[in-house]
């Protein structure tokens, strides 16, 4: 059953209308059972993905001001959680915890992230669409099923990773010499 799901949950959050995706996932549960729920977006959906929501950046405007500075691989994409975890800075969990992340990988290849909310409830925001509450395994498939828990860091600890990035890219900020 989780496999249909995931698979119709692709369907949905890839055709084009976001705007229908909540409705459509709504319908989905006459058919497939499931737990997914839409969470009030703290900002316009158009304005953040996965990460951002994930690390506590959204609607921040230092973080909007560093990456309009910077080239355009330098944001909070799956590249900077990679790089955060590779830099130690995001360490693995000691459990699946209320307030710890879940990261989503396919082929070993980081997919998705999510902030656990409960034991097994997961809040993250879906590619272009909503942010939702769901159960850790009711995602779109293309998000895969390697999951693995990493505590949750500071958005400004975040905020400084990403600017030691965009300064080893060639961006410079007011006080650097």
């Amino acid at each position: 059953l989780t496999d249909a799901l995931r698979q119709r949950l692709d369907e949905i959050t890839e055709n084009g209308n976001p705007e229908s995706h909540p409705d459509l996932i709504a319908q989905l549960r006459q058919y497939v059972p499931h737990a997914i729920e839409v969470v009030p977006s703290p900002a316009p959906i158009s304005r953040y993905t996965c990460v951002v929501h994930a690390l506590n950046l959204v609607e921040n405007k230092e973080y909007e001001e560093i990456v309009l500075a910077s080239p355009k691989h330098v944001f909070a994409s799956p590249a900077f959680v990679d790089r955060l975890i590779s830099r130690q800075v995001l360490a693995p969990a000691p459990c699946k915890c209320s307030g710890s992340l879940v990261l989503y990988r396919q082929g070993g290849r980081l997919k998705h992230i999510g902030k656990m909310v409960l034991a097994d409830n997961v809040e993250s925001k879906w590619g272009v669409g909503h942010l939702y509450r769901h159960p850790m395994l009711e995602v779109p498939a293309k998000y895969g099923c390697e999951t693995e828990f990493v505590d949750a860091i500071d958005a400004d600890v975040a905020i400084d990773e990403l600017v030691v990035w965009a300064r080893e890219n060639g961006v410079r900020f007011e006080g650097d010499v």
